[in-house]
């Protein structure tokens, strides 16, 4: 069955939508998502961060053009199958086979990627990609080309200033872009409300750019409101912001333990009300689309993948622990700021869990920001001389504060 929907007066029809082919994609993604989670478990390969609790994302990226431009974040497995229909891509790049269409099995899982159905590269750096896609969308409109692009992050993207850049070019130059934040409560292990003070919505309000908030566990409240969003961008009335609002049914990777920083009731509380997957199920037979006996999911319960490696007196990470906690007593002013540092856990590697229980206060959470995490430590230390400690978390992220590290050993 199909529901019609047009997408403006300029342009043509857009495509119909086929209800059950939406639920087949959403159920494809989870499937393939627990697939893909056991095998690492298994050790197929090293890691995997999957979309469980995203699989609406198929929604949004249905109310797009097949020319239209999509740049995707590592949890949109439902978003890159609805556009490209391509059930084993995401198991040749975890496996990192050369026929991976992403990347040929050189980038990490998840990355998701397709030049020829115009899905831009990503990067590890969650909103990294955003002054990118800001560029193509402005090429757009300077070119007076009738596509748009739609560019996805998470709630801890949002807070980064690539994000912001994105922000304001799409504010000051009223962009034709479509900027979905997938809000599911969690920032790797931090909550949400760091990220930002307030509403996003009236956030972004403010800033000129035209922002609702929806909800992400309702798939067809999800296409409905995306269908009107895209229609406003398409009809010349500037850039939309949309606030989905979802909720994380895995740990953030396969290498975070849920247990250690979300507390039993949360967990039981999620699975049960914002699991897209079975909303949608029992909404498509509620209304005749399916029989009981044809909505059928099994969806595993996650296993946490404990390595037994051999045991060491005193390993880096312990080492670094006993350093920190040893700091805190010497100096009451010394603390350490970085991304989820003040979670149960001591951040995604348990470097400060340590001092997270002997110094509460002194590990702080930070947002996802890198140039913030640099800037405040560093800013803190010219107050006084005294050492203060900046975790970014990946290798990887460090691109982002370069230019801040490169001011502070200048003044340092």
């Amino acid at each position: 069955m199909t529901v019609n929907t047009r997408a403006t007066e300029a342009t043509t029809t857009a495509e119909p939508l086929d209800i059950l082919a939406l639920y087949r994609t959403m159920v494809t993604a989870r499937v393939t998502n627990d697939l893909l989670k056991t095998r690492k478990t298994q050790g197929k390969f090293p890691f995997y961060i999957g979309c469980a609790g995203h699989e609406s994302m198929a929604a949004v990226a249905a109310t797009l053009n097949p020319d239209d431009w999509m740049s995707l974040y590592y949890r949109d497995l439902g978003a890159w199958l609805q556009r490209t229909g391509d059930i084993y891509g995401p198991l040749r790049e975890a496996y990192s086979r050369t026929t991976g269409p992403m990347g040929a099995g050189r980038n990490m899982p998840s990355h998701y990627s397709n030049r020829r159905k115009r899905i831009l590269p990503t990067f590890s750096e969650v909103g990294a990609l955003a002054p990118f896609a800001g560029g193509v969308s402005f090429a757009l409109k300077r070119e007076k080309r009738s596509e748009i692009i739609m560019f996805t992050t998470g709630d801890g993207g949002a807070a980064t200033n690539d994000f912001n850049a994105l922000f304001r070019q799409a504010a000051v130059h009223q962009l034709p872009i479509l900027m979905v934040v997938e809000d599911n409560g969690w920032a790797i292990t931090a909550a949400s409300p760091i990220q930002w003070a307030g509403s996003l919505v009236e956030w972004a309000r403010g800033g000129g750019v035209y922002a609702e908030e929806v909800d992400g566990t309702d798939t067809m409240a999800t296409y409905q409101a995306s269908t009107r969003l895209v229609e406003h961008i398409r009809s010349g009335k500037g850039p939309v912001l949309m606030h989905l609002r979802l909720g994380l049914l895995d740990p953030h990777s396969s290498s975070t333990d849920i247990k250690a920083y979300r507390t039993k009731e949360e967990i039981e509380a999620t699975t049960a009300t914002k699991d897209p997957v079975k909303n949608f199920g029992r909404w498509l037979i509620e209304n005749g689309y399916l029989q009981q006996g044809e909505h059928v999911l099994n969806v595993p319960t996650w296993q946490e993948n404990t390595p037994r490696g051999a045991k060491r007196q005193l390993p880096m990470l312990g080492a670094i622990n006993e350093a920190l906690v040893e700091l805190a007593k010497r100096d009451d002013g010394f603390f350490v700021y970085g991304q989820d540092v003040g979670s149960p856990k001591g951040g995604v590697f348990g470097a400060t869990a340590n001092l997270v229980t002997q110094f509460p206060g002194r590990a702080i959470s930070s947002p996802l920001n890198e140039q913030v995490i640099v800037g405040i430590a560093a800013g803190a230390g010219m107050v006084d001389g005294r050492a203060r400690c900046a975790e970014i978390q990946f290798v990887d992220y460090h691109q982002s504060a370069a230019q801040t590290i490169r001011m502070a050993a200048r003044t340092s």
